[in-house]
């Protein structure tokens, strides 16, 4: 073997590991592909961005190329001793790809997605091995820089049938330019040349596994990326990219929706090889002067099969409009540092009633995080908040998930003075969102918000990810658990022979005629009350004591049919049946086909020890549907025999 020999490489495992086809990383990008291209290529090319005040460039565009400049039959023989290995192991998911694979690699032409930046610092020393040959690896020049999970690099593997990819980048060390290249395929363990196989291989110096630089590089792509001068960046060369009607549009979606603050800025330019809508738009271009257009024709384009990306544009139409004007707020925080906020509302407009969070580099990360999604009683509004400083972003950074899209504490491991840190400060300044929207956004009429609110505790719980503790996010309990409190757990229980329904109930607060139409009004204790239930028994009307209960919680059990979760906090001590009662137009009918169930075994809610602060947890199933009808729970105390 020449150690100038130019090829490709799978290095013997050596009795280690033999990976199969279902590569993890490759799997975790393998729904919205083109979205997932577009969100981790950007990021990385935003943080490593050359200079401040010149904006980097990103181009998605196709390359179609007839001539064999990467050893296409080197590689198609692989691919073949792959699919043996695979029908060998009746692997028909590694099979059908291996076979469409081989069946592109037979063809003359071959269709590349290049994905290309400019001003950019290019990769150079550890940066180059941690995307090419470091999995799990993510190495930043700047503090805060987006990605920490070394996970994103995957993401360009999704859209190659023959899960390949090519890299070039151009660098300055020591006053030079360099360029260097290499391609890198992540198949299965084969077996080749009497020896088992790693699944990864690369397409460079064969000795070695190492990438070319300079004029070694294959003419075919030092073509195309010598248009660029001598500027520095980054290109990907996705092999075998499947062009699937409205890519272009998808990739531009992704990219309004998630980096329109950078584009805001000027310091994103995107450019999208156009689609035919984009053509008679004249769109190719994202920048800063057009993202209107954009959105205007991103919006026209939605269809009923988009509905989630429908929401994304949507929502980031709304905040690119926002941060054009001044902040409502700003707070400098000791841990996350400079923070600046933007509120509006409408009365008019139908707005989300939405929080947006923002890293310092433009990049929208979530408008899903847990203490900023219920917004009882509030006008309608929408708001975003942007990390503006550098130690701030770095402590975001270590608690951002591997998606990007939400903000975890958690994820701070083996450190928990620093896990402690970042828990407080999203907390201070959920705590600190809350009230600045508060302040713009509260009701004109208190007394209805209210009531609105307390209705809003009857209803089937649409967001359980929030945290208990009513709209000012106080706590950190967060279900499925329900809470770091004392937790009663209902446990089946023995009961007497032939139960009696609950009487009809009569309560000593306000008329039970009143406010009885989906609403529900507050009793001087601050606990709901409920109008008269209405039952089906002939027995007559007494008193029946109650004890309090409040912070009531009913969530649908997830792949449960007719489940629902309900949790409560007591107030006061003693021994209770629990009722549930369904809101009709004026009245409460009782449910008495609803009862607890616990590993498979349904019991009824009889004879319930309480006592105050704990929380009382207990799935329920009925005999008909449950639905999403408003509910009333009731801590009744039984009458004596």
């Amino acid at each position: 073997m020449s150690s100038g020999e130019l090829g490709w490489h799978f290095p013997p495992t050596g009795g280690g590991v033999a990976m199969g086809y279902n590569d993890p990383g490759i799997a975790h990008f393998g729904g919205a592909r083109e979205q997932s291209l577009a969100r981790e290529t950007i990021q990385n090319s935003l943080d490593a961005a050359a200079s401040i005040g010149t904006p980097v460039d990103v181009a998605f565009e196709l390359q179609v190329r007839e001539d064999d400049w990467f050893a296409k039959r080197e590689l198609a023989a692989t691919i073949q001793r792959c699919l043996t290995e695979a029908k060998a192991r009746q692997d028909d998911k590694a099979s059908q790809a291996f076979e469409e694979a081989a069946q592109l690699l037979g063809k003359t032409r071959l269709t590349f997605l290049r994905v290309a930046d400019w001003h950019t610092t290019g990769l150079r020393g550890e940066k180059w091995d941690a995307l090419l040959k470091r999995p799990g690896v993510s190495v930043h020049d700047q503090r805060g820089a987006g990605g920490s999970w070394g996970i994103g690099k995957n993401a360009p593997f999704t859209l190659s049938p023959l899960r390949t990819v090519f890299y070039w980048t151009r660098f300055e060390e020591n006053g030079r330019a360099h360029e260097r290249f290499q391609g890198k395929a992540v198949l299965m363990a084969h077996e080749s040349g009497g020896e088992e196989r790693q699944s990864t291989g690369f397409f460079g110096l064969v000795d070695g596994c190492r990438a070319v630089d300079g004029e070694t590089i294959p003419s075919a792509v030092r073509g195309v990326e010598s248009g660029g001068g001598q500027r520095s960046g980054t290109s990907l060369w996705i092999a075998g990219f499947r062009e699937q009607d409205g890519w272009q549009e998808r990739i531009a979606r992704r990219v309004a929706a998630s980096f329109f603050g950078a584009i805001r800025d000027g310091t994103l330019t995107v450019t999208i090889e156009p689609s035919e809508g984009m053509q008679a738009r004249e769109l190719i271009d994202i920048k800063a002067d057009n993202l209107e257009e954009w959105f205007d024709y991103l919006q026209q384009g939605s269809d009923a099969a988009q509905d989630d990306e429908d929401d994304d544009i949507d929502d980031a139409h709304r905040f690119w409009e926002l941060l054009q004007g001044e902040p409502t707020a700003e707070r400098q925080d000791h841990d996350l540092g400079h923070c600046r906020l933007w509120v509006t509302v409408s009365d008019d407009a139908a707005l989300p009633s939405k929080v947006g969070l923002m890293r310092k580099t433009g990049m929208l990360i979530t408008t899903r995080q847990p203490g900023l999604i219920r917004f009882r009683g509030m006008r309608d509004f929408i708001a975003i908040c942007r990390f503006e400083g550098d130690e701030g972003n770095e402590l975001l950074r270590k608690m951002e998930n591997p998606r990007h899209d939400q903000f975890e504490p958690e994820r701070i491991e083996n450190d928990p003075k620093e896990e402690q840190r970042g828990r407080a400060a999203l907390k201070r300044i959920s705590d600190w969102i809350r009230e600045e929207i508060r302040k713009v956004a509260a009701p004109d009429v208190p007394m209805e918000a209210a009531r609105l609110s307390e209705l809003d505790r009857l209803l089937p719980d649409v967001a359980p990810e929030e945290p208990f503790g009513g709209d000012s996010g106080d706590g950190d309990e967060r279900e499925p658990s329900f809470g770091a409190a004392p937790v009663v757990k209902l446990k089946p229980r023995r009961r007497p022979p032939a139960p009696v329904p609950p009487d009809p109930v009569e309560y000593d607060d306000g008329d039970p005629g009143e406010d009885t139409e989906l609403t529900a009004t507050t009793n001087r204790e601050g606990s709901v009350a409920e109008p008269e239930s209405v039952y089906s028994t002939s027995h007559t009307s007494q008193k029946r004591k109650r004890l309090l209960i409040d912070d009531v919680r009913l969530v649908p059990v997830q792949g449960g049919a007719n489940r629902f979760r309900v949790s409560f906090r007591a107030r006061e001590s003693g021994v209770a049946d629990i009722v549930l009662a369904e809101a009709g137009d004026s009245t409460l009918v009782s449910r008495d086909d609803v009862r607890a169930s616990q590993d498979g075994v349904t019991f009824p809610l009889t004879g319930v020890e309480l006592r105050p602060a704990d929380r009382v947890e207990f799935e329920i199933t009925a005999g008909s549907p449950l639905g999403e009808r408003a509910w009333v729970v009731s801590a009744v105390v039984p009458e004596m025999p």
